[in-house]
């Protein structure tokens, strides 16, 4: 299968992909109101109908200096998604954005509909709009 190999930093790279996987993305943000950088993945399952479709292999916040490095490579095993982790009852009451794969917190509000997107990503999309 195909995957993405990700390493931050030279550390451990971790392989992202499944074996019933119907897309899989990289997120690079930049939100300069709160500094913050973050390296994100998330990936769909067949077709996404619930949020327990939505998945993620890690999360990374950056800074200036940090390097980043993708290879995409055929291979037969990866990495197992490692967000959402909480039990099915913790997961029926956890909505995570379906852009960076963030989970709803006290500090980070949702626009729920159909897909869930959270503040950073609205606010990320709209600098986009305005910008061009």
């Amino acid at each position: 299968m195909l995957c993405f190999e990700v390493s931050v930093n030279d550390k451990q790279p971790i392989t992202m992909g499944h074996k019933e996987l119907a897309h899989m993305s990289l997120s690079l943000s930049y939100t300069p109101e709160v500094s913050s950088l973050n390296l994100s993945s998330f990936g769909g399952l067949r077709k996404v109908t619930s949020r327990d479709d939505v998945v993620s292999w890690f999360e990374s916040e950056l800074s200036a200096g940090d390097q980043i490095s993708i290879k995409i490579v055929e291979s037969l095993k990866a990495d197992n998604p490692v967000t959402p982790n909480s039990t099915k009852a913790e997961k029926q009451r956890t909505l995570y954005c379906a852009f960076c794969g963030s989970p709803k917190t006290d500090d980070c509000r949702m626009v729920v509909s159909v897909l869930c997107i959270c503040e950073k990503c609205v606010a990320l999309c709209q600098s986009v709009l305005n910008n061009g």
